[in-house]
């Protein structure tokens, strides 16, 4: 029972990542998640507020 909610779940969240004003870090807390398993579900919808990995460059 349980596992077959998680995998609705997942479906409704995979579904919700092709709307353009859909955020991981809105869906995350209202699905129970963590934002990193938000996005672990649908790659394609990277969070807008992940930490830059290198610096800007010097202009």
């Amino acid at each position: 029972m349980l596992a077959k909610q998680e995998a609705d779940r997942d479906k409704l969240i995979i579904g919700l990542a092709s709307y353009e004003k859909a955020k991981a870090e809105r869906i995350a807390p209202a699905a129970g998640l963590g934002v990193a398993d938000v996005v672990a579900l649908a790659p394609a919808w990277p969070p807008t507020t992940l930490p830059r990995t290198t610096s800007p460059s010097p202009r």
